[in-house]
């Protein structure tokens, strides 16, 4: 039996026992997703964690206006997750590991139902192969905002040119919604649908009103954001990772990875078979018009960022996972003329990918060290930086945590760093629980001479190695270990004059 033969029957085995072959590829997804999920909370996974897990409502509601620039159905999630599973890393994201998954299968139905199931199962390889797959694991609202978008999708594709009211339509504007209630970029979203929605009533020379009503209909909750940006439009941020020209690349170069974009080339060099299908019996030109507009959605949120001067990360545009899944799979397609084994192939090798690729980047685990706590346990022990300091004050034990300290001083902060970002942990104790100890930088160093202090030298948003300097203090390297936060440097500082312990 030849390969395309047998590539062939695989691909109507699937057609015809979806239910067989699916759950291998969503065990492999689980398999993969639950380890990761399983970790420790970082920085951004906190202000989730802390707002989700307020005494009340009223409490959390006060929580997130003040401190996030999100809207609440995330938080509101997790905390039914909370209540549901207990207080875990695990529970606290069982709310993204969800909405990837059904982001996942609503794309997998919609290519499925226009090509069939190898190709939905080629579009899943392809969603999981991005760097997008990371924020199944992750307690933040990137993959709701997935989920809701790609239900919003499937029911835009059944409700265009109805010509009346249908529940498609409902469930149009309510994903809509519930996009724009999870996060403050999901505005720019929208724009892939009304592009979309443009070009079909071009073509039909008519506007399609029910459509337009339900694509409407959801806007007014960008309201929702006003009381929230004030908790942002202070900050600055250093120039290392302000919006700029360059942040296209990473927009969207670095969430494919180095596999999508050989597939990518070598399915553009290619010849086609011919007789092939055309590209319009593939997809439809409004359908076209939708992916391209999923597509811009990185390039809108870094213009307006640029304009705002404020940070950009690829996260931001993981609505353009749709569209890259969509194209890449209909690029696929169209190259071997919907050929049952090309999907078979294209299918089995992105999964093998995605299983390899997490297993080497998850492979044995590092060996982390807390030596940290045991040298010279006297001393203050200062985090330079604002995200080390937030996870040990919510990781590490209440003996260790007793001496953690983060300073501030705005005026350096702004000289050397060009980032205001953890300045603002004064007012965040005020909201979260933080356990450790937050002081102006000029105070603490008037009563300690010799501190401790875990650092990265030269990373962009901090400023307190450059400014210890600067001020005449001695840094001497003890440490440098794995300690599974951002920085592993253990400096001891000494001011003028001041005559500090040795370590052992």
């Amino acid at each position: 039996m030849s390969f395309i033969s047998a590539g062939n029957r695989l691909a109507r085995l699937a057609d015809r026992r979806i239910a067989l072959v699916l759950p291998l590829w969503l065990a492999a997804f689980l398999a993969v997703v639950i380890p990761l999920a399983s970790r420790p909370l970082w920085y951004d996974e906190l202000f989730t964690y802390y707002e989700a897990t307020a005494p009340d409502l009223h409490q959390a509601y006060a929580r997130l206006i003040h401190t996030d620039a999100n809207p609440p159905l995330e938080y509101l999630l997790v905390r039914g997750s909370i209540a549901l599973f207990g207080d875990s890393p695990l529970a606290v994201r069982i709310p993204s590991v969800a909405a990837f998954l059904c982001a996942s299968l609503v794309l997998f139905a919609v290519v499925r139902k226009r090509l069939g199931a190898v190709y939905g199962l080629t579009a899943l390889g392809f969603l999981w192969s991005t760097i997008f797959m990371y924020y199944a694991a992750e307690a933040r609202s990137y993959a709701l905002l997935l989920a809701f978008s790609s239900i919003a999708m499937a029911c835009w594709l059944r409700a265009a040119g109805k010509g009346k009211v249908t529940w498609a339509h409902g469930g149009l504007s309510a994903s809509l919604a519930g996009m724009l209630l999870s996060h403050c970029f999901a505005a720019a979203s929208i724009g892939a649908f009304i592009l979309g929605q443009a070009v079909h009533d071009l073509r039909a020379r008519t506007a399609d009103r029910w459509s337009w009503i339900a694509l409407m209909l959801p806007l007014p909750a960008v309201t929702l954001y006003l009381p929230l940006f004030h908790n942002v439009k202070w900050f600055i941020y250093p120039p290392a990772f302000q919006a700029s020209w360059r942040s296209l690349a990473a927009a969207y170069l670095a969430p494919l990875g180095p596999v999508i974009l050989l597939l990518l080339i070598v399915l553009l060099c290619l010849p086609r078979p011919p007789g092939g299908a055309t590209i319009q019996e593939l997809a439809t030109p409004d359908e076209m018009a939708f992916v391209a507009g999923t597509l811009l959605v990185p390039l809108t949120i870094v213009l307006a960022l640029m304009w705002a001067k404020v940070a950009f990360w690829p996260r931001y545009g993981i609505v353009s996972a749709l569209g890259v899944s969509l194209l890449l799979t209909f690029l696929v397609a169209y190259k071997s003329n919907r050929a049952p084994w090309a999907g078979v192939l294209a299918a089995v090798l992105l999964l093998g990918n995605f299983c390899a690729v997490h297993h080497i980047l998850g492979g044995k685990p590092e060996r982390l060290s807390t030596a940290y706590r045991e040298i010279l346990p006297d001393l203050p022990f200062v985090a330079a930086s604002g995200l080390t300091f937030m996870e040990m004050d919510h990781r590490e034990p209440a003996g260790f945590v007793s001496r953690l300290h983060y300073l501030t001083d705005r005026e350096a902060a702004t000289r050397y760093a060009h980032a205001t970002i953890f300045e603002t942990f004064p007012v965040l104790r005020q909201w979260f629980p933080i356990r450790a100890t937050v002081e102006p930088y000029r105070e603490f160093v008037v009563r300690h001479d010799c501190f401790l202090v875990i650092a990265t030298p030269g990373y962009p948003e901090d400023w307190l190695l450059d400014k210890l300097k600067d001020d005449g203090a001695e840094l001497r390297l003890l440490e440098r270990e794995a300690t599974g936060y951002k920085d592993r440097d253990l400096f001891l500082v000494s001011l003028k004059g001041a005559n500090c312990p040795r370590t052992p």
